[in-house]
């Protein structure tokens, strides 16, 4: 099944163009067609379709006219968009929060080891509480059996 939605139409001196979305088997797509008539004898178009969903987010942001006249001069400079270089200080901040995050572990786990175990001790240690936990389990067993 196939359904036109929100036709709309322009004529602008010489240019005419229309769109809308269009659904496919579910798929909505944005469509515009626009034409431009040069000396009524010639005809220009121009035909695009958004086939694929946009696969990213878009964010307004502010910041004050230093800030934002340092970016645009380190975008420029770097020669990246304004919307790249915000993302690689998105990726540089979270880095930076996943290290500080994983030494605020680290940290913690150095109180949570008291006797000072090590990666070797934990196959001793798990065979020793399976012998304990083995221990008490006969033991009522045992005392179940009485």
């Amino acid at each position: 099944m196939v359904q036109i939605a929100n036709e709309h139409s322009t004529k602008n001196e010489g240019l005419v163009g229309f769109g809308g979305k269009i659904t496919v088997g579910g798929l909505e797509t944005a469509w515009f067609f626009s034409a431009e008539l040069k000396n009524c004898t010639t005809l220009s178009y121009n035909v695009s379709m958004a086939t694929n969903p946009r696969r990213s987010r878009v964010f307004s942001i502010s910041m004050p006219p230093e800030m934002a006249a340092s970016a645009e001069a380190l975008a420029k400079l770097e020669n990246r968009s304004m919307s790249e270089l915000l993302r690689e200080a998105f990726r540089a901040y979270n880095a930076q929060q996943v290290a500080r995050f994983i030494d605020e572990m680290g940290e913690y786990a150095k109180t949570r080891n008291p006797f000072g175990y090590t990666e070797e001790d934990i196959p001793r240690l798990v065979k020793e509480v399976r012998a304990e936990m083995r221990a008490e389990r006969e033991a009522k067993q045992a005392l179940a059996a009485q």
